[in-house]
C-alpha cells in the first residue's frame, strides 16, 4: 500500500485524515490519519472517541468542520493528531 506524506512537494499535498468527537461532549473533535483513532488521547470526562468520518486533508482542500487547515497539519506533525473544541480558537502548535 502506497504511504501517503502529510506534506508533499507535488501538486496534490492533500492526505486522508480522520474525524472522531467526543461521544460525552460533542465540541470536542479531534483529526488523526489513524482510521481506528487509536492513537487520539483519552477524552477524559467526555467518554470515548467516535468516528465521523475521512476527508482529504490539505492547505488547499476544504474542511468538514469550521477549522482552517494549517493548525490541523502542524498538530499532525508534532504529535500525529490534533483536538480542539468547536467554539474555540485553535492555536495548533507553535511554528
Amino acid at each position: 500500500m502506497k504511504s501517503e506524506p502529510i506534506l508533499s512537494s507535488g501538486e496534490d499535498d492533500a492526505t486522508r485524515a480522520y474525524l472522531f468527537r467526543s461521544r460525552g461532549d460533542h465540541a470536542l473533535l479531534a483529526v488523526t490519519r489513524d482510521p481506528s483513532g487509536a492513537n487520539l488521547p483519552p477524552p477524559g470526562d467526555a467518554g470515548s472517541w467516535e468516528a465521523e468520518g475521512h476527508f482529504a486533508l490539505g492547505v488547499r482542500e476544504a474542511m468538514p468542520v469550521a477549522i482552517a487547515p494549517e493548525p490541523v497539519l502542524r498538530g499532525l506533525m508534532a504529535d500525529g493528531y490534533f483536538v480542539w473544541r468547536s467554539g474555540g480558537n485553535p492555536m495548533g502548535t507553535s511554528q
